[in-house]
């Protein structure tokens, strides 16, 4: 069983990319990590962004994190 899942990982890292950045070559970094986010679809850097923020909010908040903001605290008023 854990064999299969380090095959796994290994088949899901076969096809990265690694690049190497040495001092005062921030601006190439900054380069890199916009053309990588850039070739991802955006419904999946979505997703991304949420569990990120999901994970954020429970190291800040504890483990009890919701995932939609409850109906019974927000109201939506006609003007």
């Amino acid at each position: 069983m854990a064999d299969d899942a380090a095959r796994a990982r290994r088949e899901a890292r076969k096809d990265w990319t690694i690049q190497r950045f040495g001092p005062g070559e921030e601006e190439a970094m900054a380069d890199a990590d916009a053309e990588f986010w850039l070739e991802i679809p955006v419904e999946q850097r979505a997703a991304v962004t949420w569990q990120l923020s999901l994970e954020g909010y429970g190291l800040a908040h504890g483990s009890d994190v919701q995932r939609r903001l409850p109906r019974s605290d927000y109201r939506i008023v006609r003007r």
